[in-house]
Formats: C-alpha cells, structure tokens, sequence
C-alpha cells in the first residue's frame, strides 16, 4: 500500500502507524528493513554528529550515499536521490518505524534541500498555526487542545514548510506522553509508553502556515501571554528548532539559512507564556489562538 507523508508517497515494510493512505502509484520514498548494521568505514564524511554517553548519533557520506547512526540502537543506509532507506535496530518496530519516518526521513530530505522543522501544527477555521519545539515543550499537547476545540491536524512533532510557506500533512497521530483528561479523543498506548491520539485530519494538500509560536509553558503563569518575535529572533528561533543543529557540512547548511531566512521574513512568530498546570484546561487552545490572532 502507498502512504503520504510530507507530500511524498511513500511505501514501507515497517509498521504503518501515523500515515496517511493515499492512491497507488510510484512511491518517491520506500522503506525497506536492513539485513546488517550499517558499516561507517564506507561514509568517510561526517555531515553531523551529536555525543552521547549511549552511543553515536551521526550522519555520514559517502560514494554509493549516505548513513544515519542513532545512539547504538539503530543505524540506516538511505539515498536523497532516489529516496529509499535501509533501516535496522533493535528496537520495536513501532519505535524503529517512528525513527524511519521521523530523524531519518528528516535527514534525507534536508539532502534535498527541504526545511523540516520540530513542529506541532493545526488548521483552525482556515488558519495554520504550527508549535516550535523540542521535546517536552508542550506543542503536541497545545496542538491536542487545539484540535478539541474543532482544528484539524496537519502534522505532529515533524513539518516540512516551503519558503513561501506551504506546509505539508505529516503524521495523522499525536503523541502525547501522559494522558491528558480535557481530551477524549480514541487513543492507543505505543511501544515507548506514549499515548496516541485518533484526532481530526484536514485535507492531502498543503496549507499555508498563518504564524509559528514559539511555546514557553510556565506553572507559575496565570493567563496566556504572547508576543511577536522581531525578524532577528524569528530567524534563530526558526533555525533552532530546524532539524539542522548537529549538521556542519556548508552545502547543507547555507540552502537551510537561505529557506529559513524567507520563512522568517514571510511569516510570524510569536512566543507564548503558557499556563502549564495540571489538569489543562480544555479552553488553553481556544485562548491560545485569540491571543495569537491579536498581535499579527
């Protein structure tokens, strides 16, 4: 079967969780399961690489294509040119398939040129708003509450944006890692203890993101505050929440500085101070939107 993601039609042998069917035809990425670990003796050249007591998280180059190592776990060959991965590890194939579709997919397509960004984004009443953040910053669970309160899902934790600003439906799951009582969409427990959430979808064809909000989840904070970011720091906001950090090669990294650059002059972002207590109120999103609607 053939899947979307990221405006791409893609076919795997991995689990087919978070993806989107779409028509049969010729798939611009395939997926394929590795029958050995991948060899860095034949990628010479580092790309990026990030430390880790568990293990060498890396992409490598080298003549017949290009690798990823993550943390001991998993490593995987894949092509930018013709879109195929070799993916392996040790991991449930749930959590092996969220890495294929996620880190490595995201790499691949920075060869090409493509922005990803770490990003949570919702269509609410025709309007794009999409969550910057790592991990833990709350834009999966902003974008849940959002959805609650009738958007529709674009893309969880991974969204690939155009200079003009187009962003692409990626995963049709969110993945939240505590249950959150305002929500009572259908969910599923995965195999790394998260909680996926069955939410609302919006349509196959790219949408224009209206604004990015930069999250900042307080405790201590008791309304929703916001403000726009000026051009300067909408770019290093941008281009820190880019998966682009641990890359070092300049002819990956100048097509990036140059997108983000435009995104950054083409559409706002604001930060946000958010009320972040237990239990969430059902309304946060709902708040946030009228917030954020108010200073562009």
């Amino acid at each position: 079967m053939s899947y979307r993601l990221h405006g791409y039609r893609l076919e795997t042998e991995l689990p087919d969780f978070g993806l989107a069917l779409t028509d049969e035809g010729d798939a611009d990425i395939t997926v394929v399961r590795a029958a050995h670990p991948v060899d860095p003796g034949i990628y010479p050249e580092t790309l990026a690489e990030v430390p880790h007591p568990d293990g060498r998280y890396a992409v490598m180059r080298g003549p017949s294509g290009c690798a990823l190592l993550f943390f001991g776990v998993a490593s995987a060959a894949f092509d930018p040119a013709t879109g195929r991965i070799e993916v392996e590890g040790t991991l449930e194939d749930e959590t092996l398939a969220l890495l294929a579709y996620g880190t490595i997919l995201a790499a691949l397509l920075a060869l090409r040129g493509e922005c990803v960004l770490h990003a949570s984004a919702v269509n609410v009443e025709g309007f794009t708003v999409a969550m910057l953040g790592n991990s833990g910053r709350g834009k999966s669970t902003l974008a849940a509450l959002l959805c609650a309160q009738g958007g529709r899902l674009v893309t969880d934790d991974a969204l690939r944006v155009s200079a003009d600003g187009d962003g692409w439906v990626g995963s049709t799951e969110i993945r939240l890692r505590e249950p959150v009582s305002a929500l009572d969409f259908p969910e599923r427990r995965t195999s790394d203890d998260r909680w996926a959430l069955t939410v609302p979808l919006i349509g196959a064809e790219p949408t224009t993101v209206g604004a990015f909000v930069v999250p900042r989840p307080s405790p201590d904070a008791a309304a929703v505050e916001v403000r726009r970011a000026s051009p300067r720091e909408a770019f290093v906001w941008l281009l820190n929440e880019s998966r682009s950090g641990a890359w070092t090669s300049r002819d990956v990294t100048l097509p990036w500085f140059r997108r983000i650059a435009a995104i950054a002059e083409r559409i706002p972002v604001v930060e946000a101070v958010i009320p972040w207590q237990r239990p969430y109120k059902r309304e946060l999103g709902e708040e946030l939107m009228h917030e954020v609607r108010s200073v562009l």
